[in-house]
């Protein structure tokens, strides 16, 4: 049975029960200013799906619009919370990741997630390692101080990375 759409609410129920929007914005050929005033008169408009990718090259322009989508009650998720293949190890054994895993007994990996959790980002981590698998579901039972937060926010390099 093909999905539901209700075009009077604009939403398709999924099979988990939930709601998603059934238009959206591509971003596919948006950078800079175009592309933050595009999100932004979309977001007035009532657009609640916003379709970006790391080969679009404007992740840091629809990144400007995350402030504003939270307060618009949206979720962000964000994929290759690990840094994404080949930069995973590097990320996993950065010096103030390890102490701050350390500090709570937790992995780097962890800190990682629970990191951008506290920032109201949906994490989405690949593996097929099962010990893994459990790790990325451990997040909920310890909270980053905001020294912390800031800490490992300050490590940002301005770099994206992706396996593509």
């Amino acid at each position: 049975m093909p999905p539901i759409f209700d075009l009077e609410t604009k939403t398709v129920t999924l099979n988990s029960g939930y709601e998603m929007p059934v238009y959206g914005i591509g971003t596919y050929s948006l950078t800079g200013e175009t592309c933050i005033s595009s999100l932004t008169e979309a977001l007035n408009q009532g657009v609640r799906l916003i379709d970006t990718a790391y080969m679009y090259h404007n992740e840091e322009s629809v990144g400007e619009v995350v402030p504003y989508i939270q307060s618009l009650g949206i979720a962000v998720q964000g994929w290759y919370p690990l840094g994404g293949r080949g930069y995973t190890a590097e990320l996993l054994n950065d010096g103030t990741i390890t102490e701050i895993a350390a500090a709570h007994g937790k992995t780097p990996a962890q800190i990682i997630l629970r990191w951008n959790l506290q920032r109201s980002v949906i994490v989405i981590p690949g593996s097929s390692n099962p010990d893994h698998i459990r790790e990325n579901t451990e997040l909920f039972d310890f909270e980053l101080t905001e020294e912390e937060m800031e800490r490992i926010r300050a490590l940002d390099r301005g770099e994206k990375h992706d396996w593509y």
